[in-house]
């Protein structure tokens, strides 16, 4: 071998993806049905494809993922609700690869696009409304903390304009126990304007503060430290905006959900709090400004 190509290409039939692609284009429906449609599957199928150059394929995939070609009998519209899973997972995995090689916009226009998709063709509802009946309302759950996590452990520096991140925010999921990661916390990172009011609003509601609270404690660490530091953005927006009031709400619910990052911090002024407590996270939290969630 020449000292000046250590490595040669591999030929394209030698490569795993394009021999992937080949085998589930020839197999029997029902094989390809249960490949596509397999939750663990798709997470570690989608990946060799990208690498492979074969993002074509995947989007084929995806059409037949939402028109079910592989079903022998009339598709049923909605589908069962075990395919709104199926497609989620499948979004997510595409969104994971944009993330991968730093194309972020194209991922959160996946998800619009995708959220978009399911409401106007009358599968599910993906705007929350509390006077609708649970079947209705179906988002893409998994998608969604995809991008938000992205977003938050960034904060200010995900790097999407204005519109894609407000076209973000019509299809975000409500905070709760399985959505930590709300449109009021992303509004504190609006590249145009950022405010803490939303999120006031939303854990003033009856049950939704509980139920936030109750999923933050079993968060992975590094979940937990982000949402950490939005609490602290939050109170810090909300000082910097004459709302002190808020600010001590913000800084309370730190205190409440991580009270060792306040165990020295005796002032009660929400100023001087919330400076003890960035410093007490700086301490405590070395690495949060390079947290990976993806």
């Amino acid at each position: 071998m020449d000292n000046d190509t250590p490595f040669e290409a591999v030929p394209s039939d030698r490569l795993l993806g394009p021999r992937i692609a080949s085998w589930l284009s020839s197999t029997t429906a029902g094989m390809r049905r249960d490949i596509l449609t397999n939750t663990k599957i798709i997470p570690v199928l989608l990946p060799v494809m990208y690498a492979d150059g074969l993002e074509d394929v995947v989007w084929t995939w995806l059409s037949a993922v939402y028109k079910r070609q592989w079903d022998l009998t009339e598709a049923v519209d909605p589908p069962p609700i075990s395919h709104f899973t199926v497609e989620d997972t499948f979004v997510s995995a595409m969104m994971r690869e944009s993330i991968r090689r730093g194309a972020f916009e194209d991922a959160v226009q996946q998800f619009v696009k995708a959220s978009e998709y399911r409401a106007t063709v009358g599968r599910a509802r993906i705007t929350h409304d509390t006077t609708m009946d649970a079947h209705e309302y179906r988002p893409l759950l998994k998608s969604w903390k995809r991008i938000s996590t992205v977003i938050l452990s960034r904060r200010s520096t995900y790097g999407i304009p204005s519109p894609a991140f407000n076209s973000l925010l019509q299809c975000s999921v409500p905070l709760s126990s399985q959505s930590l990661i709300s449109k009021g916390i992303l509004l504190l990172y609006h590249p145009e304007r950022p405010s803490s009011e939303p999120l006031f609003r939303e854990l003033q509601v009856e049950g939704v503060r509980h139920s936030w609270t109750v999923g933050c404690q079993s968060a992975s660490a590094p979940l937990r430290s982000a949402l950490l530091l939005a609490n602290l953005d939050a109170a810090e927006l909300a000082l910097s905006q004459h709302r002190p009031q808020e600010s001590r709400f913000f800084l309370d619910l730190a205190q409440e959900q991580w009270p060792n990052l306040f165990k020295t911090i005796t002032s009660p002024e929400p100023a001087e709090r919330l400076e003890q407590a960035r410093d007490e996270a700086a301490i405590q939290l070395p690495f949060t400004d390079r947290l990976v969630l993806t």
